[in-house]
């Protein structure tokens, strides 16, 4: 397979290499990406950020599953899924209490992991979320785009039915507030 990488920091390092293709852990999917997003982290994991190296870029990216791995049964070969790129462990107490996005041993695919800038990405099946016949475009930056509103709107306590208004949101809970 194909994918972006860079073995030393800087945007002009990053590369096209051919890898080997990837096989799925127990808990894990590989995802044919169709559409990767370009998110300001991305320029930072190149750029500046301390990662594994060779490392591969890509905090956003939307797919069909193509491998599945042992003890995965709510996604299947060929959903189409968006990938929500926190990394959590489910049981520390951020993560029990609904909160994933602050898990004490998280962090954001891309800058922990290899990214979404390669034709085959492997992901926890926890993070693969079905979108049935969504857009590509809306899919792959869907879980980076609505991550502060979703949780903004979950600490607010907000039921089915209800209504919020927020004023002068900008950024990702401005844009996504009609969603």
């Amino acid at each position: 397979m194909k994918a972006a990488l860079f073995k030393r920091s800087g945007v002009d390092n990053l590369k096209l290499a051919e890898l080997p293709d990837p096989e799925p852990g127990p808990g894990e999917v590989v995802v044919r990406v169709k559409l990767a997003g370009v998110n300001p982290i991305d320029y930072a994991v190149v750029e500046r950020i301390p990662v594994r190296l060779p490392h591969i870029p890509g905090a956003e990216g939307a797919g069909v599953v193509e491998k599945v791995g042992q003890g995965v049964d709510d996604i299947e070969i060929g959903d189409r899924v968006t990938v929500y790129n926190r990394i959590f462990d489910g049981t520390c107490d951020m993560c029990i209490s609904g909160k994933e996005n602050m898990c004490r041993k998280g962090g954001i695919m891309s800058v922990l992991t290899d990214g979404s800038y390669q034709e085959l990405w492997k992901v926890p099946a926890k993070n693969a979320v079905k979108i049935g016949d969504m857009a590509w475009e809306l899919a792959a930056s869907l879980p980076t785009a609505v991550i502060s509103p979703y949780h903004a709107l979950r600490e607010a306590g907000l039921s089915l039915g209800e209504t919020l208004i927020v004023l002068g949101a900008t950024g990702n809970t401005g844009s996504t507030t009609p969603l």
